[in-house]
Protein backbone atom coordinates (compact mmCIF):
# COMPACT_ATOMS: atom_id res chain seq x y z
CA UNK A 1 0.00 0.00 0.00
CA UNK A 2 1.25 3.74 -0.94
CA UNK A 3 1.11 5.69 2.26
CA UNK A 4 0.24 9.41 1.56
CA UNK A 5 0.85 12.30 3.49
CA UNK A 6 -3.18 12.42 4.62
CA UNK A 7 -2.62 8.81 5.72
CA UNK A 8 0.73 9.43 7.83
CA UNK A 9 -0.40 13.10 9.06
CA UNK A 10 -3.93 11.22 10.36
CA UNK A 11 -1.83 8.48 11.72
CA UNK A 12 0.80 11.06 13.49
CA UNK A 13 -2.39 12.42 15.12
CA UNK A 14 -4.25 9.32 15.77
CA UNK A 15 -1.08 7.92 17.55
CA UNK A 16 -0.69 11.06 19.69
CA UNK A 17 -3.45 10.72 21.07
CA UNK A 18 -6.34 13.80 19.07
CA UNK A 19 -10.10 12.93 19.77
CA UNK A 20 -11.28 14.66 16.16
CA UNK A 21 -9.03 14.91 13.24
CA UNK A 22 -10.43 16.65 10.49
CA UNK A 23 -8.51 17.00 6.83
CA UNK A 24 -9.19 19.41 3.96
CA UNK A 25 -8.80 19.29 0.58
CA UNK A 26 -9.91 19.96 -3.08
CA UNK A 27 -12.53 17.04 -4.71
CA UNK A 28 -10.62 13.91 -5.54
CA UNK A 29 -7.70 14.51 -3.83
CA UNK A 30 -7.32 10.73 -1.96
CA UNK A 31 -8.85 12.32 1.77
CA UNK A 32 -11.45 9.33 2.11
CA UNK A 33 -9.52 6.57 0.91
CA UNK A 34 -6.73 7.82 3.03
CA UNK A 35 -8.55 7.86 5.82
CA UNK A 36 -10.45 4.73 5.16
CA UNK A 37 -7.30 2.78 4.70
CA UNK A 38 -6.43 4.55 7.88
CA UNK A 39 -9.72 3.10 9.94
CA UNK A 40 -8.74 -0.18 8.45
CA UNK A 41 -5.43 -0.59 9.17
CA UNK A 42 -6.18 0.29 12.84
CA UNK A 43 -9.47 -1.65 13.11
CA UNK A 44 -7.13 -4.75 11.52
CA UNK A 45 -3.97 -4.17 13.98
CA UNK A 46 -6.21 -3.27 16.94
CA UNK A 47 -4.68 -6.25 19.58
CA UNK A 48 -8.11 -4.80 22.11
CA UNK A 49 -10.58 -4.49 19.17
CA UNK A 50 -11.95 -1.00 18.31
CA UNK A 51 -15.44 0.01 17.00
CA UNK A 52 -15.19 2.47 14.01
CA UNK A 53 -18.45 4.70 12.56
CA UNK A 54 -18.21 5.62 9.30
CA UNK A 55 -20.95 8.15 9.09
CA UNK A 56 -22.21 11.05 6.00
CA UNK A 57 -24.88 13.63 5.66
CA UNK A 58 -26.87 10.82 3.67
CA UNK A 59 -26.34 7.16 2.27
CA UNK A 60 -25.65 8.51 -1.37
CA UNK A 61 -23.08 10.61 -0.02
CA UNK A 62 -21.37 7.73 1.92
CA UNK A 63 -22.04 5.03 -0.99
CA UNK A 64 -19.97 7.53 -3.11
CA UNK A 65 -17.29 8.16 -0.80
CA UNK A 66 -16.38 6.08 2.13
CA UNK A 67 -17.81 3.06 1.21
CA UNK A 68 -16.74 2.83 -2.98
CA UNK A 69 -13.14 3.47 -0.95
CA UNK A 70 -13.69 0.62 1.08
CA UNK A 71 -14.79 -1.74 -2.15
CA UNK A 72 -11.54 -0.08 -3.79
CA UNK A 73 -9.21 -1.60 -1.27
CA UNK A 74 -7.21 -4.65 -2.48
CA UNK A 75 -8.83 -7.72 -0.66
CA UNK A 76 -5.47 -9.20 0.81
CA UNK A 77 -5.11 -6.08 2.57
CA UNK A 78 -2.70 -6.01 5.43
CA UNK A 79 -2.55 -3.24 7.87
CA UNK A 80 1.06 -1.72 8.04
CA UNK A 81 2.87 -1.79 11.13
CA UNK A 82 2.00 1.29 12.23
CA UNK A 83 5.29 1.78 15.04
CA UNK A 84 7.65 0.70 12.67
CA UNK A 85 6.76 2.41 9.66
CA UNK A 86 6.16 5.81 11.38
CA UNK A 87 9.83 5.17 13.08
CA UNK A 88 10.93 4.44 9.69
CA UNK A 89 9.48 8.19 8.87
CA UNK A 90 10.64 9.84 12.05
CA UNK A 91 14.39 8.46 11.43
CA UNK A 92 14.23 9.59 7.89
CA UNK A 93 13.39 13.18 9.25
CA UNK A 94 15.79 12.94 11.74
CA UNK A 95 18.46 12.06 8.89
CA UNK A 96 17.44 15.18 7.26
CA UNK A 97 17.53 17.38 9.99
CA UNK A 98 20.60 16.38 10.82
CA UNK A 99 21.85 17.47 7.37
CA UNK A 100 20.09 20.79 7.75
CA UNK A 101 21.95 21.17 10.92
CA UNK A 102 25.02 20.51 9.69
CA UNK A 103 25.03 22.54 6.83
CA UNK A 104 24.03 25.39 9.19
CA UNK A 105 26.34 25.11 11.25
CA UNK A 106 29.29 24.95 8.36
CA UNK A 107 27.88 28.10 7.34
CA UNK A 108 27.96 29.82 10.59
CA UNK A 109 31.22 28.66 11.24
CA UNK A 110 32.47 30.26 7.66
CA UNK A 111 30.28 33.26 8.60
CA UNK A 112 32.58 33.52 11.97
CA UNK A 113 35.94 32.97 9.87
CA UNK A 114 34.88 35.45 7.69
CA UNK A 115 34.31 37.93 10.60
CA UNK A 116 37.57 37.38 12.82
CA UNK A 117 39.51 38.40 10.11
Amino acid sequence: MIVVKVYRESLKAYLSGVRTIANRGGTRSGKTYSIVSLLVSIAVGSKNGKDINIVSESMPHLKRGALKDIDDLPKDYEAPDFFLKEAEKMAADLVKLNANQQKVDAEIKQEAAKATK
